[in-house]
C-alpha cells in the first residue's frame, strides 16, 4: 500500500504515537514492509495518514524503496 500520504507503521511506533492505548485498524493479510517512522521490518498491517514532509520516509516508504535503487 503506497501513496505519499499513507505510511506503514510498526506496532512499537503505533504504541509510541498513541499512548492512550488506541486500537488500530489493521489489514487482514498484511505484506512484509518497512515502518516509515523507524525503518524496521513490519507486518503490522497498520497505516497512518501523515504529511510526507513530516515523516522520516518523506513519502517514499521505508527501506524497500532504498533497495530498489
Amino acid at each position: 500500500m503506497s501513496t505519499k500520504w499513507t505510511h506503514a507503521i510498526c506496532n512499537d511506533c503505533w504504541d509510541a504515537r498513541n499512548p492512550n492505548g488506541r486500537t488500530p485498524h489493521r489489514l487482514k493479510d498484511p505484506e512484509p514492509e518497512y515502518c516509515c517512522f523507524c525503518n524496521e521490518p513490519t507486518i503490522s498491517g497498520i497505516y497512518v495518514r501523515s504529511d510526507p514532509e513530516k515523516t522520516p520516509c518523506k513519502g517514499q516508504g521505508g527501506r524497500l524503496h532504498e533497495e530498489d535503487g
